[in-house]
């Protein structure tokens, strides 16, 4: 961790300048590259899903993330981040309700075009006026 700062060159990041500059100047390289390596924001790993997308929203933008895989991170984490973010807020019930009711309206619209086509087309299953004998 420590070595992903070289306190050299990065040595403008937020955090080390709001230290007072006698104190940050007492610090060794290798204690702000501790520092640094203790609070700097964890980045994200790969996951086998990850979908991503941000949708224009009255002049602003709307974003939403989902990602998934094994999980790695402990129970206490867990049960940390279950307090921090729960999933139950008015707004995620929005959003979930939301995504039901598109995901309705696009399985009905959906299962009419598919009607639509094998009616127009006949391509579910054909009748075989006489083709094959009974036996």
């Amino acid at each position: 961790m420590a070595d992903d700062w070289n306190p050299e060159e990065d040595v403008s990041n937020e955090l080390l300048e709001r230290l007072p500059a006698e104190v940050l100047e007492t610090f060794t390289p290798e204690q702000r590259a501790a520092l640094w390596g203790a609070v700097k924001p964890s980045s994200w790993r790969y996951h086998p899903i990850d979908i991503r997308a941000s949708l224009p929203l009255f002049g602003n933008r709307l974003f939403f993330v989902a990602v998934g895989g094994i999980e790695r991170r402990s129970g206490n984490r867990r049960r940390r981040d279950a307090r921090l973010r729960p999933f139950f807020t008015g707004s995620n019930v929005v959003f979930l309700a939301v995504m039901f009711l598109i995901a309705v309206g696009i399985g009905a619209v959906l299962s009419d075009v598919l009607d639509w086509f094998t009616n127009e087309f006949n391509v579910v299953a054909p009748v075989a006026h006489g083709l094959v004998d009974g036996k």
